[in-house]
C-alpha cells in the first residue's frame, strides 16, 4: 500500500492531500528494520506492507492535528498575538475546508459562522462542531443579500484567508458585518496583491522588495478606512507554492 494511502487509512491523517505534504516535507520517518534507525521517507508513494507496524512510524509534525495547512498558520499567528477568542462570536471569510473554523473552535469561540465562494470543501471532521456554521456559494460582497447570514451578524472577530482576490475587496465590504471595536485578522497573500509581472511562472514573488510594497498597499487601505492597524508579521508557515505570507491585524 502507498504510504499517503496508508496513513489516510489509518487515520494518522485526515486526508490524502495532508498525507503527501507532511510526506515532501520530510515530517514521516518509518523505523529501518536492519540498522533500527529512523529513515525519512519524501515519496508519498513509498510503499508498505498491509500489515505494516504503526509504531514502526512516526510523524514529526504539529500540522497532522488540522484539517487544513491554515489551521497551525492561524494557531500560530494568534499565540503571537496572545489574542484570546473565547467566547466570541467569529466570522470566517474565505473557509474553504475548514482550517481557520478549527482553530477557533478550538481555542473556544462561541459560534464560527463561515463564508466560502466555492461549495463541497468543508472537511466532515468538522461537522461534529454544533456551533460551526457554513454558507456556501456566497461571496463575502453579498453577503448582505442572505438574511440567513445576517441573522448572526453582527461579529466580534473576523478572520480572512482568501485567493485570487486582493485583501483590499474584502475589507470593502466587511466592516457592516461587525460590532464597533471588532477585531480583524486577515491573512495577507502577496501574490495577490501584486500584478502578474511581479510574479514567476510558478506563481511566487520575485523580488523580496516587493513585500514591503504590499505592507504599503494593506496599511494605506486599512487607515483610510478608519480601522486601526494593531499588527504586521510574517506567518510562520509559508504558503503552499513556497510564498512567504503574513498576518495582518486591526480593529474596528
Amino acid at each position: 500500500m502507498r504510504l499517503d494511502h496508508w496513513l489516510v487509512h489509518h487515520q494518522k491523517v485526515r486526508s490524502r492531500s495532508q498525507a503527501e505534504e507532511l510526506i515532501k516535507r520530510g515530517d514521516v520517518a518509518i523505523l529501518d528494520s536492519k540498522s533500527f534507525e529512523w529513515k525519512k521517507i519524501l515519496k508519498p508513494s513509498y510503499l508498505v506492507a498491509d500489515n505494516f507496524n504503526p509504531e514502526h512510524l512516526k510523524i514529526e509534525s504539529t500540522l497532522a492535528g488540522y484539517v487544513a495547512r491554515s489551521g497551525y498558520k492561524l494557531e500560530r499567528a494568534l499565540s503571537t498575538l496572545n489574542l484570546n477568542v473565547k467566547g466570541l462570536k467569529c466570522l470566517d471569510v474565505g473557509q474553504s475546508t475548514g482550517g481557520f473554523s478549527q482553530t477557533l473552535l478550538e481555542a473556544g469561540a462561541q459560534i464560527v459562522v463561515g463564508l466560502d465562494v466555492g461549495k463541497g470543501q468543508l472537511n466532515p471532521d468538522l461537522l461534529k462542531y454544533p456551533n460551526l456554521i457554513s454558507f456556501e456559494n456566497l461571496d463575502i460582497r453579498r453577503a448582505n443579500e442572505s438574511n440567513d447570514f445576517l441573522s448572526y451578524c453582527p461579529f466580534d472577530l473576523a478572520v480572512i484567508d482568501v485567493s485570487f482576490i486582493s485583501l483590499t475587496h474584502i475589507f470593502d465590504s466587511l466592516l457592516k458585518f461587525l460590532k464597533p471595536k471588532a477585531q480583524i485578522l486577515a491573512l495577507v497573500k502577496p501574490q495577490f496583491e501584486l500584478e502578474a509581472k511581479d510574479l514567476d511562472k510558478k506563481g511566487r514573488v520575485r523580488n523580496a522588495k516587493d513585500f514591503l510594497k504590499v505592507e504599503n498597499k494593506i496599511k494605506d487601505h486599512i487607515l483610510k478606512l478608519g480601522l486601526s492597524l494593531e499588527s504586521y508579521f510574517v506567518s510562520e508557515l509559508e504558503g503552499k507554492d513556497g510564498n512567504v505570507e503574513f498576518f495582518i491585524f486591526m480593529t474596528n
